[in-house]
């Protein structure tokens, strides 16, 4: 969770609300999951409102699990997320947010197209104080 901006030790409840969320949504909610010997890895969610004047553009959320990062989850999970996004979903726009501190997912991001658009300073809580998030975006053709 140190790297996300969820709170660690989330209650069933939270979970339950969570899940729930996706399936009362399923238009607008799409979750894919990476499996390693049968255990979750990674996920990747992308998200869009109804709002006709936001149609197109999707929020993208990735976490791998701690001990995989760095062996290629992330990298596969991006480009099935953006295939997803822009051959099946239509999507135009697709962004996301990161703590400005995590060289190695804004690394993985840029990769993939994203740019950076702008920084939230003092934006999230962690380890006792608040740290900065940055704000980036993809185009799709």
């Amino acid at each position: 969770m140190w790297g996300t901006l969820q709170v660690p030790y989330p209650s069933v409840g939270v979970w339950r609300k969570r899940l729930e969320s996706n399936l009362a949504a399923p238009d607008h909610r799409h979750v894919l999951v990476a499996e390693v010997e049968g255990k979750v890895a990674g996920m990747l969610g992308l998200f869009s409102k109804p709002a006709v004047r936001r149609s197109g553009v999707y929020q993208l959320g990735m976490s791998v699990h701690t001990a995989l990062q760095g062996a290629g989850i992330g990298d596969q999970l991006m480009t099935a997320g953006l295939e997803l996004a822009q051959q099946w979903l239509g999507a135009r726009r697709v962004e996301l947010e990161v703590y400005g501190d995590n060289t190695r997912a804004i690394a993985l991001y840029e990769k993939h197209g994203f740019v950076r658009e702008g920084l939230k300073r003092c934006d999230a809580w962690r380890d006792g104080g608040f740290v900065d998030s940055l704000m980036m975006a993809r185009l799709l053709g």
